[in-house]
């Protein structure tokens, strides 16, 4: 049972997330992909899956589990939707309930896999760290920063979580060396499609070497 998360925005941690619950899948292990991004569900999306109940519902008590599970194309792969979002998200999965519906997932599956926010952008990531097994973080090829990734690192070590490694996303192969980007951070309000800011991500300076974006 663990956490996927970003120190950002657009890093691919959903994608990645879904990628490994898939592989967990096809090797014949019962796995759960619950999204736990209560402020910007994606999963839903990915699966074309009715978001009327789910993480949310649970922990309201509107629900049970077993009334919100949806299984997938893929055999042995089930999704847990976020549901409707809530106004306290953070509080939700400090509750009781969302401890309930852990024990009750790590019953019914092999492998639970939750996509979580950005842990740079809001805490929730660092809520779940500590309740599950491991932690993942994902960075983006010329797109994190050094200081964003040792920040959001460091973020999930604070809380006691374990850290099973980071994923360096969307590194292209054919290149031998990379340079001069740079991530913008925003609010989590920031729109994952829109790529960097209108100068490709560039702000007229040099970034220093702790600015430049890892890979």
């Amino acid at each position: 049972m663990f956490v996927v998360t970003s120190p950002g925005p657009a890093e691919g941690k959903s994608t990645l997330a879904i990628s490994l619950a898939i592989t967990f899948a096809q090797s014949g292990r019962r796995t759960l992909l619950a999204d736990t991004d209560l402020r910007r569900p994606r999963l839903h999306r990915a699966f074309r899956i009715s978001p009327v109940g789910g993480v949310t519902s649970v922990l309201a008590g509107e629900q049970q589990l077993t009334d919100v599970l949806h299984e997938t194309p893929i055999t042995d792969l089930t999704l847990l939707p976020c549901g409707p979002i809530p106004p306290n998200p953070s509080e939700l999965l400090h509750s009781a309930a969302f401890a309930r519906l852990l024990k009750e997932a790590g019953e019914r599956f092999d492998v639970v896999v939750f996509d979580s926010p950005p842990v740079g952008m809001v805490i929730d990531a660092a809520i779940i760290g500590p309740q599950v097994d491991g932690a993942i973080m994902v960075a983006k090829s010329k797109r994190t920063t050094r200081d964003a990734l040792g920040g959001a690192l460091r973020q999930m070590r604070d809380v006691g979580s374990n850290l099973l490694g980071c994923i360096l996303n969307d590194v292209d192969l054919s290149q031998g060396s990379y340079g001069g980007y740079y991530y913008y951070r925003g609010g989590y309000a920031y729109e994952a499609d829109r790529g960097d800011s209108d100068n490709g991500g560039q702000s007229g300076r040099s970034p220093s070497p702790r600015e430049r974006a890892v890979g």
